[in-house]
């Protein structure tokens, strides 16, 4: 739509934000640039860490570095926490410490198929295990 834009520009920046992270990379490219850097930079500031990575890692070479060249004149954008948040606690649909399973094989030998490891599954989680060849092994969802 011709007038997207227009309407994307008048919008405040948490709300630009909120909406950029529901948009498919182009869509959220083509309206950033309708913004000024400094809203740019503060619509990639106030989005989601990770939907923020998934925009940036979906651009190509060229309109990446377009972006990032935008706003490297008016400052960084800040980095994702290497660390989460502290969440407050919440109590373990399913819990497991030190769960591990092997198995014997015909010859008398012993394979281990889940290293010894703890598990706690909370409301809303989706926790997926994977093999050491990175074949999917079991998926949890709460």
């Amino acid at each position: 739509m011709e007038h997207q834009p227009e309407l994307f520009r008048q919008l405040p920046i948490k709300l630009a934000a909120s909406v950029v992270e529901t948009l498919p990379y182009f869509d959220a490219y083509v309206l950033l640039q309708s913004r000024s850097s400094s809203d740019r930079t503060a619509i990639l500031n106030g989005m989601k860490p990770l939907e923020r990575i998934r925009l940036l890692d979906e651009s190509s070479g060229a309109s990446w570095q377009a972006m990032m060249d935008s706003l490297e004149r008016i400052g960084p954008v800040d980095a994702v926490p290497i660390v989460p948040a502290i969440a407050p606690a919440v109590e373990a649909i399913i819990e497991a410490c030190q769960m591990e399973k092997s198995f014997r094989t015909p010859e008398g030998g012993t394979v281990q198929v889940i290293a010894r490891t703890d598990l706690r599954l909370e409301p809303g989680l989706i926790i997926a295990m994977l093999g050491p060849s990175g074949l999917f092994f079991v998926c949890f969802r709460a």
